[in-house]
């Protein structure tokens, strides 16, 4: 499939997750459509084309968070690495909001934070850093796209309310968080994530809350 065909992509990936389990279709169909999409996005966002990805992965989460988690096989080049060379903020963002790896490393060993130094793009190198700096340790991005990404930045908490049952990466486990529950998240939308994996509050080893005011 070209380019111009990611639209009509994200609406079969839409009909398919609205249809959900009505739908007969095999995991190696799915994944075969999963994957051209990413194709197609990657190839557009190497093209400048960041307004039609950003529509695409609005469209449809899963997308985002797949995109979030790829890249261009024999280059290793992923959505990051275009992102800051494009000095792309919003789309940084939304990768980092869906567990992109911020360190990961293209095949001459260059992590996104290095590109964006090397085209001198300093506010998106500002903001990479900023990123990973709560995503070491326990809070290291999730393996795929099936988990949410965590945080340790609890001085950046704003509330949320976790919209469907989803899982959340913390310490090499997965912890399932149910629809409606009350958690906290950063500035990039990540989980705070506590001790034994505690959501509302994130507690340390005492028990105490992370989140300034909470008990």
């Amino acid at each position: 499939m070209g380019e111009d065909n990611l639209e009509n992509l994200v609406q079969i990936l839409v009909g398919m997750q609205m249809l959900g389990p009505q739908l007969k279709s095999t995991p190696l169909a799915e994944d075969f459509l999963y994957g051209t999409a990413v194709r197609v996005a990657h190839a557009l966002s190497v093209e400048g084309e960041w307004d039609r990805v950003l529509a695409a992965w609005n469209a449809h989460e899963m997308l985002a968070r797949r995109c979030a988690h790829a890249a261009e096989p024999s280059l290793k080049w992923s959505f990051l690495h275009q992102a800051a060379l494009g000095n792309n903020e919003t789309a940084c963002r939304v990768l980092i909001r869906w567990g992109a790896k911020i360190d990961a490393e293209d095949a001459e060993g260059r992590s996104a934070i290095d590109i964006a130094k090397m085209v001198g793009h300093d506010e998106i190198c500002g903001l990479l850093s900023e990123a990973a700096e709560y995503a070491v340790g326990p809070w290291a991005p999730p393996l795929d796209a099936c988990c949410l990404p965590s945080s340790a930045a609890w001085d950046q908490a704003v509330r949320w309310t976790v919209p469907c049952f989803d899982r959340v990466y913390y310490g090499g486990v997965v912890v399932e968080i149910s629809a409606g529950t009350k958690v906290w998240v950063d500035d990039f939308g990540r989980l705070l994530v506590g001790w034994r994996g505690s959501v509302d509050p994130p507690r340390n080893k005492e028990g105490r809350s992370l989140i300034a005011g909470q008990d």
